[in-house]
């Protein structure tokens, strides 16, 4: 996605440049929980509802705070309140120097609740969010993600491959930016937090000593036709990221007199990954409705299984769909419904690569075949994770429960039957004249968008 935004210069100097004349350096760190934004930042609106990005203590990934795209301005929010309608708010830093750089990346942590992508009936890019770059602080290249995440994921940004501008690294002024914009007919969620921002570059120059990673023995002779083991040992103390560094063997082989090794130390925080199952507080009897297994901070993943249980007299579980974690499918290869209430589910990511974030691993989809006032829980038991390594992932999980109420699907303005009154109804729901009620939900998808409108059309005529 390409932007084009207004924006007054003013030159960034890099608070850490890190400790070596070569390697990975941060330019810029942001926790959010000192000043804000300061000097550091530029936040405005972009449209006419003056509302934009400001720190809030309701949800951090880290710490006391994290920055939420509706908190400042006169039109401003306090979370857990909806975003408004047709808000449109930027979050800059820059400009910042690649001069000397060939390779950088943005990371950051994002919880996002917005409208997802509408292809049907019409094609509407959601209520998203882009982080992106710009060479000239007026167009920014970058990537953009929506839909009702509800958790914390990892997300980035190559300099090197900034989509319509290309490799940014060599540039003398670079911007970038968050923006979070409402397109979708009416707010539909809380919005974009974003938390623990790190902005790095890479640069060349002569190898020196790291000081995490250590090699013996550091010289010796190995004679022809033969071969010697050196140990790498790493230090994490202190350390918390993903590093880079690289081992250079030199000697008098004619063919090869310098042998560079990549190595890469990854340090983790040493919190378990969790697994939990997210579902409709309240269903309709006789509705549809999906319960989604929510994974949240796993790292390499590769394979799954577990037991979803559940009341077998208030619940049909009628099939279980893919996931995705950051991009990435996860495939359901087998599932395995048992009487009692029973599912066994296997899931592979294919290759051997793994995959590392945040998301889901399957949908589960349910039709209610209790009565009003029946409630079942959905839990998790013998729940196991495996990485690229075939080494267990330890996780904690956790289920969650629904309560069958009156809720008939599509009785969006719950007078008991389901006409043209609903899609009126639904309509101002969409919009933000209306509080949601749950019989608006008609597809049970969680969300009350445009989809339930066609999806209460259906039911009038009775194609569903």
């Amino acid at each position: 996605m390409v932007l084009e935004i207004p924006l007054e210069g003013k030159t960034v100097e890099p608070e850490e440049t890190g400790k070596f004349g070569s390697g990975w350096q941060n330019i810029m760190t942001e926790d959010f929980e000192g000043v804000f934004p300061g000097s550091k930042w530029d936040v405005y609106s972009q449209s006419q509802v003056d509302a934009y990005w400001g720190k809030d203590s309701y949800n951090p990934h880290n710490g006391s705070w994290s920055a939420y795209c509706a908190k400042s301005g006169t039109d401003g929010v306090d979370p857990p309140a909806w975003f408004p309608y047709r808000m449109s708010s930027a979050m800059v830093y820059g400009p910042f120097s690649l001069a000397d750089a060939t390779d950088a990346e943005l990371r950051f942590h994002l919880w996002l609740d917005s409208a997802g992508i509408q292809v049907e009936p019409y094609n509407i890019p959601g209520d998203y969010l882009l982080w992106a770059a710009s060479i000239d602080g007026k167009y920014f290249g970058g990537k953009t993600i929506a839909g009702h995440y509800r958790h914390w994921m990892e997300k980035s940004l190559d300099f090197t491959e900034i989509p319509y501008l290309g490799n940014v690294c060599g540039q003398p002024e670079v911007w970038i930016l968050f923006t979070f914009s409402d397109v979708m007919p009416g707010s539909s969620g809380q919005g974009a937090f974003i938390d623990d921002v790190v902005l790095s570059k890479y640069v060349g120059g002569e190898a020196e000593d790291c000081p995490w990673l250590d090699e013996e023995p550091k010289s010796g002779m190995v004679p022809p036709g033969e071969e010697d083991d050196i140990t790498v040992t790493f230090d994490t103390t202190g350390l918390g990221s993903t590093y880079t560094a690289n081992i250079v063997i030199l000697s008098n082989d004619p063919d090869e007199p310098e042998v560079t090794v990549p190595v890469t130390l990854t340090v983790t925080t040493g919190v378990a990954p969790s697994v939990s199952i997210s579902a409709p507080a309240e269903v309709g009897a006789g509705s549809d409705f999906i319960a989604r297994v929510n994974i949240d901070g796993v790292e390499n993943f590769d394979a799954a299984n577990y037991d979803v249980v559940f009341d077998d007299t208030v619940l049909r579980l009628d099939d279980v769909t893919a996931g995705e974690i950051d991009g990435t499918a996860i495939p359901v290869d087998i599932w395995n419904l048992e009487d009692g209430g029973s599912c066994t589910i296997v899931q592979n990511v294919p290759g051997l690569a793994g995959v590392t974030g945040s998301g889901t691993l399957a949908e589960l989809h349910f039709h209610v075949i209790g009565a009003e006032g029946d409630s079942s829980d959905i839990g998790l038991q013998n729940g196991f994770l495996g990485d690229n390594g075939a080494n267990e992932i330890e996780a904690t999980w956790t289920g969650d429960s629904v309560h069958v109420s009156s809720i008939l699907p599509g009785d969006a303005n719950g007078d008991g039957v389901v006409n043209s009154l609903d899609i009126t109804k639904v309509e101002r729901i969409i919009v933000g004249l209306d509080a949601e009620t749950p019989g608006a939900d008609a597809n049970g998808d969680g969300v009350v968008n445009s989809l339930d409108i066609t999806k209460v059309e259906r039911i009038i005529v009775g194609l569903d």
